[in-house]
């Protein structure tokens, strides 16, 4: 899998239903605005539209630089098959710990 290694500091809406090709790509930062090593952990994330709740598959994050906190993972159709606004969160967990990221808003519209 080819890594990214020129991403933007975030990058991950709008996306467009069936963009499977979009990518979710977050900045990792703790509470001190510092960046969280990534080196070793494991990424799961959830979103919710206030009625739904979905799981994304965790194998599909791929850490692209992890002492600079910088993780990509693609959408799954499952992932983007719903219009709406939705709230995701991200729990980094390295050596058994979670860390819980701030909610980002996913925004999902129907294609034209």
């Amino acid at each position: 899998m080819t890594l990214i290694t020129n991403l933007p500091v975030e990058d991950f809406s709008p996306v467009y239903v069936g963009d499977t090709a979009a990518i979710f790509a977050p900045l990792f930062l703790d509470g001190g605005n510092n960046t969280i090593n990534l080196t070793g952990a494991t990424l799961s994330t959830r979103m919710t539209n206030g009625t739904t709740v979905k799981t994304w598959n965790p194998t599909k994050w791929v850490i692209d630089d992890a002492p600079g906190g910088r993780a990509h993972y693609n959408y799954q159709a499952g992932d983007v098959d719903t219009a709406d606004r939705w709230r995701v969160q991200t729990t980094v967990t390295i050596g058994g710990k979670p860390i819980h990221t701030d909610a980002r808003e996913l925004i999902i519209l129907t294609p034209v």
